[in-house]
């Protein structure tokens, strides 16, 4: 199954898109200092030993590996991959998005 990854804003906050797949599209969440490309990819599932749960890996991440979708709702809590939401939120003064666990079993 393909998985596309688009994006619509950027700001102080972190960078927010799309992942878009069969016929759902999640909101998704990226530190704008570790973008990954735009495009459409491959995943898979395996345990993570940092977040030790098994999560979603993208795969053919062109120069990078370990590209794992997960739960987080603001870009400081990512460290180059990819949060996933239902909607976007205000948590203090920085936008993210909530509900992550929520589109993450989706």
């Amino acid at each position: 199954m393909d998985f596309h990854l688009s994006r619509y804003k950027t700001n102080e906050s972190g960078v927010f898109g799309y992942l878009t797949f069969d016929d759902q599209s999640l909101l998704t969440l990226e530190n704008a200092a570790k973008l990954i490309p735009a495009g459409t990819y491959n995943l898979t599932v395996s345990y993570s030993p940092h977040l030790e749960e098994p999560t979603p890996i993208l795969l053919n991440v062109p120069g990078r590996t370990e590209i794992r979708i997960h739960a987080a709702n603001v870009q400081t809590q990512l460290s180059g991959c990819v949060a996933v939401g239902e909607r976007e939120a205000e948590f203090g003064n920085v936008e993210g998005v909530a509900n992550s666990r929520v589109a993450l079993s989706k």
